[in-house]
């Protein structure tokens, strides 16, 4: 299983990421062809999300609706899951970020669920780096598997 990203998705993603030092996150959207989930487009968190130093709760109602926008000129897209930042290290999914997804897959077969960690820049001209840790979840496999990131 594979979460492949563009450059251009890539450098969207960091400017979400980027853009506060509290968590966030964004929807993925896009296809699945070959057990690959391809994003085409992401949705950042919405002015009606919860972004704390160790929360995140996307503004679902917005990124619905953008996601609605968005099936007008492609009906093929899919809600493929969601990436979230997490602090101090903390790569794997939370507790209370499994639960969520437990009640995600009662609506929908599968979701890719991850973790961005930013990288400390260690002087001021470094470029801001983040990883991402994405995992697959599906009915089959409630517990997830790790999921390999393709960025290109």
């Amino acid at each position: 299983m594979r979460l492949k990203i563009s450059w251009k998705i890539y450098k969207d993603l960091k400017e979400i990421v980027f853009s506060t030092q509290k968590e966030t996150g964004c929807a993925l959207f896009g296809t699945k062809d070959d057990g690959d989930f391809q994003v085409l487009h992401l949705v950042g968190p919405g002015k009606k999300s919860k972004r704390l130093a160790f929360h995140y709760e996307a503004d679902h109602k917005y990124q619905e609706d953008v996601f609605n926008e968005l099936l007008q000129s492609n009906p093929t897209l899919c809600f493929m899951g969601e990436l979230h930042v997490h602090p101090h290290g903390m790569k794997n999914l939370s507790h209370g970020d499994r639960i969520t997804i437990k009640k995600v897959l009662k609506t929908q077969e599968e979701f890719v669920g991850g973790i961005i960690l930013r990288e400390p820049r260690i002087q001021e001209s470094d470029e801001q780096q983040m990883e991402i840790y994405p995992v697959y979840f599906s009915r089959e496999k409630p517990e997830g598997e790790n999921c390999e990131l393709v960025i290109g």
